[in-house]
């Protein structure tokens, strides 16, 4: 099993980055993805710890169901950056029991500059949240794994507009949770969710994936 290439990579992909989490595989596990809200690092400051990753909705929720987990996430990333990752995952860890994939802010890209790190393929606010081809982001991305046993949420902080658009697009299909918690406490960047914000969204999670899916655990 070649774990490194689902490592985030330094420039010309000489050097792998560590991932934030791998569990013991032998055991019933599944994989998490996103960004920063899922691996628990910063992407400002060369990706410092956020919190302490027990804390995190991926370990919180493996905590939960007594599973193992890997969790591929990468700090600022985008769905263009997170998806061929997750294309790979589904044939590496083709024996994971599902995915759980928290999709980042879809206003994000990534650039295909091949010499640059992927730290520095990050790209903020490339298009706008009311633009019809943010939400064609969010769209391609469940499609593309609709086949697979991938559960879909969203970030904390998705602009209203684009909430109830996809509340409207997913509300009858079980495979999207759609994300609507505030953020009722901060991690030690004083920017991004903290425990108690992890711990409910852990929650509703589990009991999705209890009443929906529970045979895949």
């Amino acid at each position: 099993m070649n774990l490194s290439t689902l490592c985030p990579t330094t420039s010309f992909g000489f050097k792998k980055i560590e991932l934030p989490h791998c569990g013991d595989l032998s055991k019933p596990y599944f994989v998490t993805i996103g960004c920063s809200n899922t691996a628990g690092t910063s992407e400002q400051d060369n990706d410092i710890k956020i919190l302490d990753y027990d804390c995190m909705w991926p370990s919180l929720v493996a905590q939960d169901l007594q599973m193992q987990h890997i969790n591929i996430g990468f700090a600022g990333a985008s769905v263009q950056y997170l998806n061929p990752k997750l294309k790979k995952s589904l044939t590496i860890l083709s024996n994971a029991k599902f995915v759980l994939y928290m999709i980042p802010f879809p206003v994000r890209s990534h650039s295909r500059l091949f010499f640059l790190d992927d730290h520095k393929k990050r790209r903020y606010h490339t298009t706008l949240w009311r633009e019809q081809k943010t939400l064609i982001n969010i769209k391609n991305t469940v499609e593309m794994f609709s086949e697979d046993k991938v559960i879909f949420t969203n970030n904390w902080g998705y602009d209203p507009s684009m909430l109830e658009s996809i509340t409207a697009l997913y509300k009858k299909y079980p495979k999207f949770f759609v994300n609507r918690d505030t953020i009722i406490d901060r991690a030690e960047d004083d920017n991004h969710p903290g425990k108690k914000t992890h711990i409910e969204i852990s929650k509703k999670l589990v009991a999705h994936i209890r009443k929906n899916f529970n045979d895949w655990i």
